[in-house]
């Protein structure tokens, strides 16, 4: 999704029109999907920003949660499989976390206008659904990675584009 954003901004930056835009940043991400060999989270951020920014381009309403459930009835198509791979259901958990409890975490704590409270709400909102897989899976959870997330989150635009 980091990666969609910072193609559509550079080509609109360019002049192209945002459907224009858009259209050519979603053959740049499939591309960058044949570059890293289709990892289950990567095509769940794939799909869904497809569906985000196509929809928004042409003029649709788009709905995240909409978008993650065909997201992951697509990706579970392609290979049914997934469904028992550990970074899909991470992913997939994250995204539904941020989907769902974002938005009334952001109200509730009244943080539109604050970065910082909006990046702690985005961490939490991440992180509280796949919660219980992380401790069923790794038998323990770093309170740290809270805090690191903090961190990392206002460079990881920058740290995708230079890669």
């Amino acid at each position: 999704m980091v990666l969609f954003e910072i193609f559509i901004s550079f080509f609109i930056f360019l002049g192209l029109w945002r459907r224009e835009a858009t259209i050519l940043s979603s053959f740049l991400i499939i591309f960058y999907l044949f570059l890293i060999d289709f990892p289950p989270s990567a095509l769940r951020a794939t799909f869904m920003g497809s569906f985000l920014y196509l929809g928004k381009a042409f003029g649709r309403k788009s709905f995240s949660f909409r978008s993650l459930l065909i997201s992951a009835f697509f990706i579970l198509l392609f290979n049914p499989f997934f469904i028992g791979d550990l970074s899909f259901l991470l992913s997939f958990l994250s995204a539904l976390g941020i989907v769902n409890f974002y938005p009334i975490l952001l109200a509730f704590f009244k943080a539109q206008n604050s970065y910082f409270k909006r990046m702690i709400i985005l961490t939490f909102s991440a992180q509280l659904l796949p919660f219980p897989l992380v401790i069923f899976a790794f038998k323990k959870f770093s309170f740290l990675s809270f805090i690191s997330n903090l961190f990392v989150l206002p460079f990881l635009p920058y740290i995708l584009a230079s890669g």
